[in-house]
């Protein structure tokens, strides 16, 4: 199941949001004049809270994003609303690459899951 939280005008979505999505991470940022999660500082947001990637989104698909962590927290009317830190963590570009019936195709290593795991030969003759 998946949440907006969010302030509303019209049964639009206004402001500051966050998009709950399947797997505990979100995404965060400004909507559009539509509603949408669209523009260049868009993030999303891992189950960690901590992990983000930040960038270019159209209707919450992302197009081009780079590694970054959450700095801090304030609130802006009655949202929480996250800032990232400005320190580029990689040169590396994401963006959204679904798998298909044919496979996964992966051009990038996930950064969060980089970090939790791992990927060895096994020692089980």
């Amino acid at each position: 199941q998946s949440y907006m939280i969010g302030c509303y005008k019209y049964g639009l979505p206004v402001g500051y949001v966050w998009h709950s999505l399947e797997g505990g991470g979100w995404l965060h940022g400004k909507v559009d004049e539509r509603g949408k999660l669209t523009g260049d500082n868009i993030m999303f947001v891992y189950p960690d809270f901590f992990t983000c990637l930040v960038g270019q989104f159209q209707d919450g698909i992302m197009k081009s994003a780079r590694l970054s962590h959450l700095e801090s927290l304030s609130w802006d009317e009655h949202i929480l609303v996250a800032s990232p830190t400005s320190q580029i963590f990689s040169d590396e570009i994401f963006s959204y690459s679904p798998s298909s019936p044919r496979g996964i195709t992966v051009h990038t290593a996930d950064p969060y899951e980089s970090a939790r795991c791992l990927v060895a030969k096994s020692c089980i003759p």
